[in-house]
């Protein structure tokens, strides 16, 4: 993989996209198609000119493929074997013309952030600029917009081609042959942890295994606590590889026993249980809403199952249990994912590629192991093999002579990924965050806002050098110290920081509003239209369709706000209902 072969493609057009431009580089040679025949013309080079078993890696491929499948000519064909679809998400695409196959593989799923942020953050050649909305059937082959489009198609390969090369020097030691095993980082970092520390768990357990411990998985911590008063002061906190170092604690091994109506909480393992939890002014337990569909952390008598250390820690601190139902229990511990999170923490240091890469991996490996089984799957039959009344079908499309289905699983599958560590990992992980939390409050800080492994908090003083916990506030961070902040929802907040506006909403980009205007319909509780291009697949189709997005700031629902909306109060739960209070 000394050579790395790339493609990015360039279409206009809304309703249907048209590719126009096509550029390749095989063997470190760039090829650029221009013209409503590009695709063919680039097909044409690599099945004359490129070695059989090619492999070329296109920065979503997910868009480029789709373009692809809708552009085959005939006399190619969909190989199955190598070929990957998830729906209409695309991992990888074999092709085969006579005898010669080629593969198109995902590059942004092995390192999924935008070709600018990678040029940016690995000091790569920057990312080039385009109006790609300006551009249409009637001015597409105009010479100067010609001359652009080719420059900023060859400087997307090349940026692909750069850091793939470096993801490459990096992992052929560790785990030669990687881009034909793991198509995407979350496998990837599967197979190195399988194939070199691997001692004693099953990357896979029984369905009705994890039937039994999903209930558990609960994920992180997401809620708004409040919002800054006048002359408070603003810090955000980080935790530090809250999920990898996490990996450095004890975890249950080998076959687990399930026990009815245990008296008490004294083994290693999982319970369902009904509590009883009236602590403030931070509940511990998370509870999984029925009606909202939300995961929260109320206060009040509910049921759920739970990880013994964090019952524990739910007990140490006021908490009540009422009845245990049942528990899943383990006879074994031991450390391990040690050397594995050693080697990820280890590696992080090297250069800035090694520290985005070695966070993503053991971060994805625990994201991995909570994926269920598929219960769907494309598959690729041939025109007379296709008849819709044997299978279960979602979606089909037919492409030369051939059919991709997109079906329903027939059968349930056997197995599942192992569900039991994301379940405790991520319970490990809230545990660290409440304790620190605590040890906030006790010092004169109000929490403002939480997601997961970060926090924002105020003080009415200036905290910078003190250590409240494991979290030490330090001013050598650009984020540690916030100007301004107001947060509405979960993913929904704007700040300045360094003088500069960030506004995050989850799914919305849009930079056109400023702090004020978002803090001033925060408070009115008013609702704010956002416009924007959204790329919709359907039936192995796209187009680009206009979206309105109606974000509303009169209804959060995982806590109450009060005072004005500068804090918050727990919800309550009574027999897993939740109860109706006023703001």
């Amino acid at each position: 993989m000394s050579k790395i072969n790339v493609i990015d493609i360039e279409t206009y057009g809304r309703e249907k996209l048209t590719a126009y431009c096509c550029c390749i580089v095989y063997k470190n040679k760039k090829i650029v198609s221009y013209g409503d025949k590009c695709i063919t013309k680039i097909f044409e080079y690599i099945f004359n000119k490129c070695d059989s078993f090619s492999i070329f890696f296109a920065h979503n491929l997910t868009f480029d493929g789709l373009i692809i499948l809708n552009n085959i000519d005939k006399g190619i064909e969909i190989v199955d074997n190598g070929t990957l679809l998830r729906g209409c998400s695309i991992y990888s695409i074999s092709l085969k013309r006579n005898n010669k196959v080629i593969k198109f593989q995902c590059s942004s799923k092995i390192l999924p952030l935008s070709l600018k942020d990678i040029a940016l953050k690995l000091n790569l050649p920057k990312k080039m600029d385009l109006d790609h909305t300006s551009i249409n059937y009637d001015n597409f082959m105009d010479n100067e917009i010609m001359e652009s489009v080719i420059e900023y198609c060859k400087r997307d390969v090349y940026i692909t081609q750069l850091f793939l090369v470096k993801i490459n020097d990096e992992l052929r030691n560790i785990y030669p042959g990687w881009w034909i095993w793991s198509y995407t980082v979350s496998g990837l970092a599967l197979k190195i942890f399988d194939s070199k520390f691997n001692k004693h768990i099953k990357l896979n357990i029984k369905t009705e295994d994890d039937s039994l411990i999903r209930p558990s998985y609960y994920g992180g911590r997401c809620e708004v606590f409040g919002n800054p008063v006048k002359d408070d002061f603003i810090f955000h906190y980080d935790f530090s590889g809250m999920y990898t170092n996490r990996l450095k604690e004890c975890f249950p091994y080998g076959d687990f026993i399930v026990i009815e109506k245990p008296e008490k909480i004294d083994k290693i393992g999982f319970y369902h249980v009904r509590v009883k939890s009236d602590i403030h002014p931070l509940p511990i337990l998370p509870y999984r809403c029925e009606t909202t569909k939300k995961l929260l952390f109320p206060n009040g008598e509910f049921s759920g199952f739970y990880w013994y250390e964090e019952l524990n820690l739910f007990l140490k601190n006021g908490g009540v249990i009422l009845e245990i139902y049942s528990s899943v229990v383990f006879k074994k511990e031991d450390y391990i994912f040690k050397d594995f999170s050693d080697f990820c923490i280890e590696n992080r240091s090297k250069s800035q590629l090694n520290k985005i890469l070695w966070k993503l991996i053991p971060n994805s490996f625990i994201g991995r192991l909570g994926l269920k089984g598929d219960y769907e799957k494309t598959i690729i039959l041939k025109d007379n093999e296709y008849d819709p009344f044997d299978y279960d079908v979602i979606s089909d499309k037919k492409i030369n002579n051939q059919w991709l289905v997109t079906i329903r699983c027939k059968e349930i599958n056997k197995t599942s990924n192992n569900v039991i560590y994301p379940a405790i990992i991520t319970s490990k992980a809230r545990i660290v965050w409440w304790t620190n939390a605590i040890e906030i409050i006790k010092n004169g800080g109000r929490l403002l806002y939480c997601d997961t492994d970060s926090m924002f908090v105020s003080f009415r003083r200036n905290v910078i050098g003190e250590k409240h916990g494991s979290i030490e506030w330090v001013d050598n961070k650009k984020d540690t110290i916030i100007e301004k902040a107001c947060f509405a929802g979960n993913k929904a907040y704007a700040l300045v920081v360094n003088g500069k506006t960030t506004i995050k909403i989850k799914g919305i980009k849009d930079n056109t509003m400023n702090f004020n205007e978002f803090e001033k319909k925060f408070y009115k509780s008013e609702s704010i239209n956002f416009k924007f291009d959204l790329f919709e697949k359907k039936l192995f189709n796209m187009k680009i369709s206009e979206i309105v997005k109606k974000i509303s700031f009169a209804n959060y629902d995982k806590r109450h706000f009060i005072e004005n909306k500068k804090n918050t109060k727990s919800l309550t739960i009574f027999g897993d209902t939740l109860l109706n209070e006023k703001h």
